[in-house]
């Protein structure tokens, strides 16, 4: 029976994570996950055997190298997966079991997108019992697509109401992720500007620094202008004026040289 089912999994095309951004807000793991081919010590068979099998063995190495596929070291066995794609998915899954998460109770947040060699990296960061467990959990490209959105998002018009609520719960777990953790705050200080969800990248106002800058500028060279207007007034102190303007103005030429770059971003 599971020898059909993989067959029959194995004849569809399997979509995959693919080169294109995924659009922010949350995902779960489609129980079409399951039923992805894989072999287990040469033998065909479904993800859920293998998971089953390994998720409940206590592993002490993944030989990911193997010239036969991964290889699972256990305190009873050796087990081997086969499964291009499938088996780094079941690995990586298995890996944030290890930790404690339950993968499939999980909720995924995609956050980033961008090439790694010749593979397209999908990054997101995993909730899990209503906290961040997981700041950068990776899907390559040739992963097979097992996360999708709720059903809600499949334009019912009973769920509206349902819709906002998720868009505002989405809209806090962006926020929390780009201000509480390490890989959240890389984003937002990152010069590329790489899209940010739900959340503006701060900016500086430069207006009040050009302001003070300008007017710092003519305060300066108002000093100047007083000893020509006293020379005026006073022929007889011309030559000390005429020293005092020049030093003034000299003055003034040092503020504007270090104020020169008040205004560029």
């Amino acid at each position: 029976m599971a020898t059909e089912s993989t067959t029959a999994a194995a004849n569809e095309t399997t979509r995959t994570f693919g080169t294109s951004r995924l659009d922010p807000g949350m995902y779960a793991l489609s129980a079409k996950v399951g039923s992805l081919p894989l072999k287990m010590d040469g033998k065909e068979c479904l993800f859920w055997n293998a998971w089953d099998r390994l998720s409940h063995s206590n592993i002490k190495e993944i030989e990911e190298y193997h010239v036969d596929g991964h290889v699972y070291v256990t305190e009873a066995d050796k087990v081997q997966i086969e499964g291009f794609g499938t088996r780094e998915l079941l690995r990586d899954l298995l890996k944030l079991h290890g930790k404690g998460v339950d993968p499939f109770a999980a909720t995924w947040f995609p956050y980033d997108w961008g090439h790694y060699e010749d593979v397209v990296v999908h990054s997101f960061f995993v909730l899990h019992d209503g906290k961040i467990v997981e700041e950068d959990f990776t899907f390559a490209s040739f992963y097979p697509l097992v996360l999708e959105r709720p059903a809600f998002y499949n334009e019912d018009p009973l769920a509206y109401k349902r819709q906002y609520y998720v868009e505002a719960r989405e809209c806090y777990w962006y926020r929390k992720f780009y201000m509480e953790t390490m890989a959240g705050q890389l984003m937002v200080l990152r010069s590329d500007d790489t899209p940010l969800y739900y959340f503006e990248r701060p900016t500086h106002d430069l207006t009040p620094d050009v302001t003070l800058a300008v007017l710092t500028k003519l305060y300066y060279l108002l000093w100047v202008v007083i000893p020509v207007l006293g020379a005026i007034a006073f022929p007889s102190l011309r030559f000390v004026m005429a020293i005092a303007a020049v030093i003034l103005l000299g003055l003034w030429a040092l503020v504007c040289w270090r104020l020169r770059r008040v205004g560029e971003k």
